[in-house]
């Protein structure tokens, strides 16, 4: 769009309760991948169904197997088994060199795990006992197992036609201590299944799928090789293997390249801001999550990232994990009611009824219509230069009819002193003569407090509405950045009797979080705070554009208070498109909460506070690897996303800035991409992977990072400098 305009028909209203519906955030269908086995299970019509266990029917929350072994030293040391001697990671080692010494001295290399605990017991020096290493690791195992609802799901299918199944592993457990697992998975799930006809694994057969297990399976099951379905995640023993045996074969895969892509980047930048010694392998079920929700909508496993895939993988994590810190955080305090600003407010406050029913808490969560913009336009209680130019100073200059319009000011008196006719945005110069004008203009100032006061009138009758006045302590939850719409907002409740305090809760914050009033004002955040670690805070304060677009709902942005006490909106300027992608992203948040949600206060007990910073520095580096370094396909998904002013105007720009600069990116190097400014574009590293360029390793991606830092640091200088200068009485 050029220029700004006015709405050309009446500004839609919208009620309280209904603004806050979520209209794309629903319970979630069973999703592609088990519509994908039920149906490959119907075309195939088997007699009986054969199930992989490990990593199929059952997961376990760990990037690699072996990482379970450092939990099993864990349960040792506190069971005050005689390992403390050995650190985790050599006790970790000595497993998985005793499982392949047990292997190379038994048959066809299979073993059981009482063969493996005999093996690592040596080499411990005979301290713990076999059985003793047999009963933890079996324990840990318990513990950690999870139950793949998709594929559960289609066990309860063959059911309910009458076929049963039979599960088949290349396993050192045995077929009690799987049943035992199962059993375990089931019972955390809530969900009943029945037992399985037969277990067959490759620890007590002495052989695997790659050799005679299927032939096992079928002999003493009396069936062709015709009427068995195996269904597995390995693509070499589930389903070449199977297939070689002459099964009908389903391939349950739990990777993809583009995925695979993504946690590679993320590793290389969480060793890149790495300080102290490599963070523990157990992740409370990240990685497991985030590629079970990103999965459940994958039709192939080498289908391109879509838009639902990449709110599973990268925002669910970080949205639900700051649902879930808000929830604890609220019963520390014992609040029991928080208000989240919309527009944000639309997915954070169903994300955190969610993360509170997870936990049990008892929370009432409500959305609020609060924005920037109206409320900074029913908070002038004095008319100064500071408020005038802190209004005026925007990221776009508006012309003045837009000015007088949001200062409620008549456009013919303000014309007439500042002399500005012209229709374009403000030039410098003329915000000068703004300025000026109505600080020499009684009359003007007179009419701008009065707007001003009709506006906070309104919005008090809102806020008394919504109950915000009955609160004592009121906590309001945002993104962030710098607390503006709390400031305001305790300006507008300055005079009222309550509430006397408000806690703001933010995803993340900047240094300008400092300028609220300590007295009635005190705010957290989540991910960063105050601006700190700067390195990992400034590419979210460069680029925030993405995660603020992803919480939206389909209604503009507020434009203040009906006579009738209901927020009024301006009309959405965002394309229709690209509002159908936010619902998709939206649905891959949901599906992320739904995978980590039940079972991850149980998956974090006994995490020490190391434990909990390094799953902190996960989170990070997941948001500074999509916003430094995304993969081409996540920029193609934004390629035509635009973002709107949301501050009065309905103007609008591409992500990436206009179709000039992006053909002048061509011709530049990656480092003169990175260097635009928000006024060229608002994702520079998205335009330079648009066009090929990119950083040379993880460690130029933390340089960028660093040099936001410092190139802001130097910026909020002069910044303050000029606010100084500005102060002082002209001549």
């Amino acid at each position: 769009m050029n220029g700004a305009r006015l709405p050309s028909e009446p500004t839609p209203r919208i009620g309280p309760r209904e603004a806050g519906l979520p209209g794309a955030v629903r319970a979630s269908d069973p999703g592609a991948r088990r519509q994908r086995l039920i149906a490959r299970f119907e075309a195939v019509g088997p007699r009986v169904l054969s199930l992989d266990v490990f990593d199929t029917l059952l997961t376990r929350p760990f990037e690699h197997p072996t990482h379970a072994f450092v939990e099993i030293h864990r349960a040792l040391v506190l069971r005050g088994e005689a390992v403390a001697r050995v650190e985790a990671a050599t006790f970790a080692r000595l497993r998985v060199d005793a499982e392949k010494k047990a292997r190379t001295t038994r048959p066809g290399g299979e073993v059981t795990l009482e063969e493996i605990a005999h093996e690592l017991s040596l080499a411990l020096g005979g301290r713990p006992a076999p059985a003793s290493l047999v009963a933890a690791e079996v324990a840990t195992e318990r513990a950690f197992i999870q139950l793949d609802p998709d594929l559960a799901a289609l066990v309860l299918h063959a059911r309910a036609r009458g076929v049963p199944y039979v599960l088949v592993s290349d396993m050192y457990l045995g077929s009690a201590q799987l049943l035992e697992l199962l059993g375990a998975a089931t019972a955390e799930a809530g969900i009943v299944l029945p037992a399985p006809a037969r277990v067959f694994v490759s620890g007590e057969r002495r052989t695997n799928k790659g050799a005679r297990l299927f032939s096992e399976v079928l002999a003493e099951l009396g069936c062709r090789p015709t009427d068995l379905l195996h269904v597995g995640d390995n693509a070499e023993s589930d389903v070449a293997s199977a297939r070689a045996s002459g099964l009908h074969a389903e391939h349950a895969f739990r990777d993809s390249p583009a995925v695979a892509r993504i946690f590679e980047a993320e590793a290389r930048i969480l060793a890149a801001q790495a300080t102290g010694p490599a963070p523990r392998p157990y992740d409370a079920g990240l990685r497991t999550a985030r590629l079970a929700a990103a999965l459940s909508e994958l039709s192939t496993r080498e289908s391109p990232l879509d838009h639902f895939q990449y709110g599973a993988l990268v925002l669910g994590p970080l949205l639900t994990q700051f649902a879930e810190w808000v929830v604890d955080d609220c019963v520390r305090h014992g609040q029991h009611r928080v208000y989240c600003l919309m527009r944000e407010g639309h997915l954070l406050a169903p994300l955190i009824e969610r993360a509170a029913a997870a936990t049990g808490a008892r929370l009432d969560v409500r959305r609020l219509w609060v924005s920037r913009y109206a409320i900074r336009a029913a908070s002038f209680d004095a008319v100064t230069e500071p408020e005038l130019r802190g209004y005026l100073l925007k990221r776009r200059s508006y012309p003045l009819d837009i000015v007088a319009r949001d200062l409620g000011l008549d456009l013919d008196a303000l014309r007439a002193v500042t002399g500005v006719r012209h229709p374009a945005p403000l030039h410098p110069e003329d915000v000068v003569r703004v300025v000026d004008g109505v600080l020499g203009s009684p009359a003007l100032r007179a009419q701008l407090l009065a707007t001003s006061a009709s506006r906070r009138t309104r919005f008090l009758d809102y806020l008394r509405g919504e109950g915000v006045l009955d609160e004592e302590s009121l906590a309001l939850v945002d993104l962030g950045w710098g607390g503006t719409i709390q400031n305001r907002l305790a300006r507008v409740l300055a005079d009222q009797p309550s509430p006397r305090r408000i806690r703001g809760l933010y995803f993340a914050t900047e240094s300008r979080l400092l300028q609220l009033p300590a007295a009635s004002c005190s705010a957290d955040s989540f991910l960063f705070h105050l601006g700190e670690p700067a390195e990992t805070w400034w590419p979210l304060r460069r680029t925030p554009e993405l995660l603020e677009l992803a919480c939206m709902p389909r209604q503009g942005s507020l434009r203040g208070i009906a006579d009738d006490g209901s927020p009024s909106m301006f009309e959405q300027v965002l394309p229709v498109h690209q509002l159908e992608e936010i619902e998709q992203i939206q649905r891959g948040i949901f599906r992320f909460a739904e995978k980590w949600l039940p079972g991850a206060a149980r998956r974090r007990a006994g995490l020490t506070h190391q434990d909990r910073q390094e799953e902190l520095a996960r989170l990070r580096a997941i948001l500074v690897r999509s916003l430094m370094e995304p993969t081409l396909d996540e920029v193609r998904l934004f390629e035509s996303w635009e973002h709107d002013a949301n501050d009065g105007a309905l103007d609008h720009e591409n992500l990436l800035g206009d179709a000039e600069l992006r053909e002048r990116a061509r011709f530049m190097s990656y480092w003169h991409i990175m260097d635009l400014d928000s006024q060229r574009t608002f994702w520079p590293a998205g335009l330079a992977r648009l066009h090929g360029k990119t950083a040379e390793s993880a460690s130029a991606v933390a340089k960028s990072a660093v040099r936001y830092a410092h190139v802001r640091r130097i910026a909020d200088l002069f910044a303050r400098t000029a606010a100084v200068l500005a102060r002082r009485p002209r001549k």
